[in-house]
């Protein structure tokens, strides 16, 4: 069977990803999947999307983005990596997981167009590239109001990063796939940092000072706007138990946000920072097209297992 061939044997774990100066001299490393995209009718472009990198609870923190959302009424395509226990935990919308049947009719329908790159000189698509472009595609055909996307490994380089979001977030940055991305926080916070483009909405829970540098640097360069946690907003927690916690969120910028007594399901302190960087991605759509009320974000929080 074709679908075998394409997800069990020459691209599951195949990675094709140069970061070095002299391979970016002379290649733009999105091309491979800016072709394949184009070859499907560019689909990144017809829904509107929130992008989730950092290194530590992005995985969460895009869960809760879509959480809340779905909880106000709005459809929304969800996609994660790695999967944890079938491969359509990757493609979802409002929580359920695209079908076995669409699974395969869309890989199916993929085939002579991998078939056409590896003829190419870009040369045909990673497992990962073609599992976010089948997820492009999906959200385009079913018409998401937004897709909430979180980054697989890195950020410029990724593949996600063919997205024009209306909100990039970025959690804290640390060591992670060092043998790619590289040796010190620093330098993977720079390749991480790349999902942040021109006149984007960045919301930003990094925390060392290197990094923070870094982070505000490339918003002012890009011309883009920040909002870091610890600074334009924060969160105070009040209580803490087998249950979860209690929080206050509130900012510090004018902005008049107030949220009390939220209760987050999710164990643990650290889903409480994730749970803000969420609420506060949320809230900066409210300047685009989405409404999220209160009621809705402390529904959706008390609710959420992840």
């Amino acid at each position: 069977m074709r679908r075998e061939k394409y997800f069990t044997g020459s691209f599951i774990g195949k990675v094709i990803f140069r970061v070095d100066k002299e391979f970016l001299k002379k290649h733009d490393p999105l091309g491979r999947m800016r072709v394949l995209l184009s070859l499907l009718g560019n689909p990144q472009e017809k829904f509107k999307s929130i992008l989730v990198g950092g290194t530590s609870g992005k995985g969460s923190t895009a869960y809760l983005v879509s959480h809340i959302l779905i909880t106000s009424g709005y459809k929304i395509g969800f996609t994660i990596s790695p999967h944890l226990q079938k491969i359509n935990e990757r493609i979802q919308i409002n929580g359920k997981e695209i079908s076995d049947k669409k699974f395969t009719e869309m890989v199916s329908s993929l085939v002579q167009t991998i078939e056409l790159m590896g003829k190419m000189k870009v040369g045909e698509p990673s497992y990962f590239e073609i599992l976010i472009a089948m997820a492009f595609l999906y959200f385009a055909q079913e018409k998401v109001d937004l897709g909430v996307v979180e980054v697989g490994m890195g950020g410029e380089y990724d593949a996600t990063n063919t997205l024009n979001p209306l909100v990039a977030v970025l959690t804290n940055v640390g060591l992670d796939h060092t043998n790619i991305l590289g040796k010190t926080v620093e330098k993977i916070a720079r390749t991480k940092a790349g999902i942040i483009k021109k006149n984007l909405i960045v919301v930003s829970g990094v925390k060392q000072k290197s990094v923070v540098k870094i982070v505000e640097d490339r918003c002012e360069k890009v011309g883009a706007k920040l909002f870091r946690l610890g600074k334009d907003f924060n969160y105070k927690i009040k209580k803490e138990d087998r249950k979860g916690t209690v929080f206050d969120l509130t900012a510090s910028s004018g902005r008049g946000l107030q949220l009390n007594d939220l209760h987050l399901s999710l164990i643990g302190k650290y889903q409480v920072e994730n749970a803000s960087l969420a609420i506060e991605a949320v809230r900066q759509l409210a300047d685009c097209f989405i409404e999220v009320s209160e009621n809705a974000i402390k529904k959706a929080l008390s609710a959420s297992f992840f």
